[in-house]
């Protein structure tokens, strides 16, 4: 072997030979990467003993803005009067719509009762637009949920993500 630039050559194999005894796994894996598998390299023999692993960076999803979102919709929920969702009898009402027909439905702690189909007087609308993140394209009948302390909105978006 006769020093080089690189490190050293090897007379024998003709190729440079690197020096990774001091280099971490990460390091080692890395060269080996660059190189495509054809290295010659010098290793100490607990490199050479202990398996290099490579672990996969986590994918995180994020949803841009959802906290705040979040964060926004909770504290509207708790500021805004839910007059238009309260009974007579302590129950609470849970307003169903799917943009063409508004059902509504009410709940006791005793037995559900259908009253007569009538639209809620103070009628919230959603508006926007329900997209994949990965692909940017509409989903069809995803459920969006709007809940206060005496209501439950419930509407699903169309074919077009409205």
């Amino acid at each position: 072997m006769t020093p080089s630039k690189k490190g050293r050559f090897c007379d024998n194999c003709a190729k440079h030979v690197v020096d990774l005894s001091q280099s971490s796994n990460a390091e080692i894996n890395q060269a080996f990467k660059k190189h495509k598998a054809n290295l010659c390299t010098r290793v100490t023999s607990n490199q050479l003993n202990s398996p290099i692993l490579e672990f996969k960076e986590k994918i995180r999803i994020k949803i841009p803005y959802s906290k705040t979102a979040a964060g926004i919709a909770l504290a509207t929920s708790l500021a805004t009067s839910t007059k238009s969702c309260s009974t007579e009898n302590n129950s609470f009402q849970i307003h169903h719509s799917d943009g063409v027909n508004t059902e509504e439905t009410s709940v006791n702690s005793k037995k559900a009762v259908q009253p007569k189909k009538k639209k809620p007087a103070n009628r919230i609308v959603f508006k926007g637009k329900v997209v994949a993140q990965e692909r940017n394209v509409p989903v069809e009948l995803a459920q969006i949920s709007f809940i206060t302390t005496n209501c439950i909105y419930v509407a699903f978006t169309d074919a077009e993500g409205n």
